[in-house]
């Protein structure tokens, strides 16, 4: 394995119109853009804001189950399925995430009254009831999602999808909520790409898409399929089939013209990272911020990308292909394929171990890279050090370490 040791980021600059934060290679305009932009100011209540900094067992407990208590006492509720194994608690970091169904066009939401016995879920004695109503696959993405209010007359009220402006104030303050308000607007940012896409089928030329060709294109062999009505997603629409086939044809594109790759590089967001734990409040993780891990994770690739695209640290680039993703703990990392020119090329064991070293450092020449390779590239401990380690399966370690010495690789 290899790594490459980076010297810590510029400091970051302040807006002197909003006073926001910005880090490297993060412009004015992404605020304010240069005091254009002016919001009002919204405090927070005082007694909320001073349990998100209370660092005693309560407030340690309150910002554990923010969720539940948000849940409580909010209007509407996000509901979802939490996967346990995901969400464990002594291991990594904490991750909402939203469980994806198969079958979610077939799925609806009925409300029915529930036993005398069980009050806790008897309908509402007030005037008036809010419900979610799920609909159908197409009726959703027309319509959006369907909150309604109802009387006890009848009559119901459709309410649009909420929009809480200026809540900057105690939003990055709250946690694990924070990652649920994060994925529910990221939700309803991208129903509303869907629903765009689908009212306008016509503009996109949809119909081109319908016949044989695509569908002998996607594999399709039963006839009953061909020609029914579908929702094409164009290559526009981020993470569609088309927009995957289409950066894989570019990617084998600039494989075709100019080579094979010469270095698989991956970076991985470190929690750790000081331009991460600087920014914290004393009660705070870096799972509260994840706003805060990604942009400093963006702006450490940028300065990746300028030392190995622009200086060529690994050798002259001629091309390079990369693609970011999110790992299951919810880091960000990013994997890099670079093409050398001709004269930069590794062409024998040597170039190899001029690059990469699969051992540990010498503490004594080398005690930087030393310590660095020790923290961040070794695995466990786990066996029977740490029953407890997140590799432990049947109680063993599922990745077969410790493993025996190589003398050579």
């Amino acid at each position: 394995d290899g790594t490459i040791i980076r010297t810590p980021l510029p400091v970051p600059r302040t807006c002197h119109y909003c006073s926001a934060r910005l880090f490297h290679h993060e412009t004015f305009e992404m605020c304010c853009n240069g005091g254009k932009v002016s919001l009002p100011r919204v405090n927070g209540p005082q007694e909320l804001l001073e349990i998100f900094l209370d660092p005693s067992a309560e407030g340690n407990h309150f910002r554990k189950h923010i969720r539940g208590y948000n849940h409580v006492f909010s209007f509407t509720s996000c509901g979802v399925h939490i996967d346990e194994q995901l969400a464990i608690t002594g291991h990594g970091i904490y991750t909402f995430r939203l469980t994806q169904r198969s079958d979610v066009h077939e799925c609806s939401l009925v409300i029915r009254e529930r036993p005398a016995n069980q009050p806790q879920y008897s309908l509402p004695t007030a005037s008036q009831v809010a419900a979610i109503i799920v609909g159908d696959d197409v009726e959703t993405m027309i319509r959006g999602r369907d909150i309604k209010v109802q009387t006890h007359a009848g009559s119901l009220r459709r309410i649009q999808e909420f929009i809480r402006p200026d809540d900057h104030s105690t939003v990055l303050q709250a946690g694990r909520l924070l990652q649920q308000y994060v994925v529910d607007n990221y939700v309803k940012i991208e129903t509303g790409k869907l629903r765009w896409v689908r009212n306008r089928q016509k503009k996109l030329r949809a119909e081109l898409y319908q016949g044989l060709q695509d569908a002998l294109h996607t594999g399709e062999t039963n006839v009953e399929n061909v020609g029914r009505k579908r929702t094409i997603l164009p290559s526009s629409f981020i993470g569609s089939r088309r927009d995957m086939t289409q950066r894989y044809e570019d990617g084998m594109a600039i494989v075709l013209k100019e080579g094979k790759p010469d270095i698989f590089l991956t970076m991985t967001c470190n929690p750790s990272w000081t331009e991460i734990t600087s920014e914290l409040n004393p009660v705070q993780t870096p799972q509260d911020r994840r706003d805060l891990t990604t942009r400093i994770f963006r702006a450490k690739f940028e300065q990746l990308k300028e030392d190995v695209i622009t200086k060529g640290v690994l050798g002259k680039v001629k091309s390079y292909i990369y693609v970011t993703e999110f790992q299951k703990r919810g880091l960000p990392h990013v994997h890099i394929l670079l093409i050398l020119e001709n004269n930069d090329k590794l062409i024998d064991p040597e170039h190899y171990d001029s690059l990469v070293r699969a051992e540990i450092p010498s503490k004594e020449v080398e005690p930087h890279l030393h310590d660095a390779v020790l923290k961040h590239m070794i695995h466990g401990p786990c066996g029977t050090l740490d029953q407890s380690s997140p590799c432990m399966k049947n109680g063993k370690c599922k990745r077969n370490y410790p493993k025996e010495f190589a003398a050579e690789t």
